[in-house]
C-alpha cells in the first residue's frame, strides 16, 4: 500500500502498530516520511484491502491518510 499525507513527526512503531492490526506485514518502508508518505506491504491481498477499506481517510495527527494500491 501506497499511504500518503503522513506527518513526518509520525513514529515507525505507530504506523507498524495500526497497519498490522490488518494482518502480518511483509515490510513497511518509512525512509520516505519525512517527504509524507510510506510503502507498507503485507503478505495476503485480503490483509492489504482491509487495512485500506478501514483506514482510508482516517486522521492521525490532523492528517487525512491517502491509501492506495502500489506494485
Amino acid at each position: 500500500l501506497f499511504v500518503r499525507n503522513i506527518s513526518s513527526s509520525l513514529e515507525d512503531d505507530y504506523l507498524k502498530n495500526l497497519f498490522e492490526s490488518y494482518g502480518e506485514i511483509r515490510s513497511i518502508y518509512t525512509q520516505t516520511k519525512h517527504r509524507g508518505f510510506v510503502m507498507i506491504s503485507y503478505f495476503d491481498i485480503r490483509h492489504a484491502k482491509n487495512a485500506m477499506k478501514n483506514l482510508q481517510h482516517k486522521i492521525i495527527r490532523k492528517r487525512k491518510i491517502d491509501i492506495h494500491y502500489s506494485i
